[in-house]
């Protein structure tokens, strides 16, 4: 582009340098364009991904709240094998989208904590990932 608007400077009346002006110009703006283009795919691409992600965080954090208000009702009974391998299951799968920090209360709930310090499940609630 600035070769061709080098040699339109030299001849400014030559119609060949004007055309080629105008087609660099062109071909620029269509390289513009494409990247823009590309852009916005990678951007719509980011975005379903986080808002996946998001959704799966939070349906992760309601099963653990489900544990513990189960835990809650059921506090004299012994622990259940099977509810406590879906419990690691579900906090296995949470922990591929996200740090978190599972701290088990004396009520024998847990709190779980998205980066060691943001709740995403205080016993009996929930505190959805919100996605900006």
């Amino acid at each position: 582009m600035f070769a061709a608007f080098s040699a339109l400077t030299t001849n400014p009346n030559d119609t060949r340098s004007r055309q080629l002006v105008l087609n660099q110009a062109q071909e620029l703006g269509r390289s513009y364009n494409s990247a823009a283009t590309s852009l916005e795919n990678i951007t719509g691409q980011a975005r379903q991904q986080i808002t996946s992600s998001v959704e799966s965080i939070n349906r992760l954090a309601v099963l653990v709240r489900d544990v513990n208000v189960r835990q809650g009702l059921n506090s004299t009974t012994s622990a259940d094998p099977t509810i406590d391998a879906r419990l690691n299951q579900t906090l296995e799968n949470l922990s591929e989208f996200a740090g978190v920090q599972v701290l088990r209360q004396n009520d024998g709930s847990l709190t779980l904590l998205l980066g060691g310090q943001t709740a995403l499940v205080v016993g009996q609630n929930v505190y959805p990932f919100m996605q900006i």
